[in-house]
């Protein structure tokens, strides 16, 4: 066995735990099941761990992160216009990072962003990396 595939197993039952003591009498509201859902699938299909694989902009999960990354910019930035969500890749570490290729708008020109968001173990969302820059240099 090597050790991508010992990541990937290790990764898998840190969440099977997660989910065995989770309070049985919680309850959790739809699209946080299918947010779970979809990492859990995410993970089961990564064939190298560690590596950044392209996700579908459409999903509940990226969604998510993109709708936190808007709140995050108009909290912190606010002279930014959020435009379209473009490209969007994940990586599974003991949790997931979420990259984010957006459209925005400063004083009148167009640029894109990248960002990373990290979703930890309780599906919790943080901004951990933001770079702006012209759209020549992606």
């Amino acid at each position: 066995m090597n050790i991508k595939q010992l990541s990937i197993i290790i990764i898998i039952l840190v969440l099977l735990v997660a989910c065995i003591t989770k309070k049985s009498g919680e309850k959790e509201e739809g699209q946080d099941i299918k947010v779970k859902e979809e990492t859990e699938l995410l993970i089961r299909e990564a064939e190298e761990g560690g590596n950044f694989i392209e996700a579908d902009i459409t999903s509940e999960y990226i969604q998510r992160a993109f709708k936190f990354l808007k709140g995050e910019l108009a909290r912190t930035h606010p002279n930014i216009i959020m435009g379209e969500l473009k490209k969007a890749m994940s990586q599974v570490v003991s949790g997931l990072n979420i990259l984010l290729v957006c459209e925005y708008k400063f004083a009148d020109k167009d640029y894109l962003l990248k960002a990373i968001i990290y979703q930890n173990l309780d599906y919790d969302l943080l901004l951990s990396e933001l770079y702006l820059v012209y759209k020549q240099e992606l």
